[in-house]
């Protein structure tokens, strides 16, 4: 699983899994379906970089035939809201 998980982030420009991170997996299977794609979401998340990372990882697991549903990455700007 390891393995499957670490090609997948070596495709898309990041580095192996630390064993922090591999602890965190909950994915039983080595198929492109929503658990992995959730696992190495997160694993993106934690690491800090979303917008081109996590693009990359759609674009990954949607040409392997899943298609990965789009992730919005969580951000405090309020659009319009007072500058202080």
């Amino acid at each position: 699983m390891r393995d499957f998980l670490n090609t997948i982030l070596s495709f898309i420009g990041e580095s192996s899994l630390t064993d922090t991170e591999f602890a965190t997996v909950t994915a039983e299977f080595t198929l492109y379906e929503k658990a992995t794609y959730d696992d190495l979401t997160a694993i993106i998340v934690s690491r800090g970089g979303v917008d081109l990372t996590q693009k990359r990882l759609q674009y990954y697991f949607q040409s392997a035939g899943y298609n990965a549903e789009t992730y919005v990455a969580p951000s405090n700007i309020l659009i319009g809201g007072p500058v202080e």
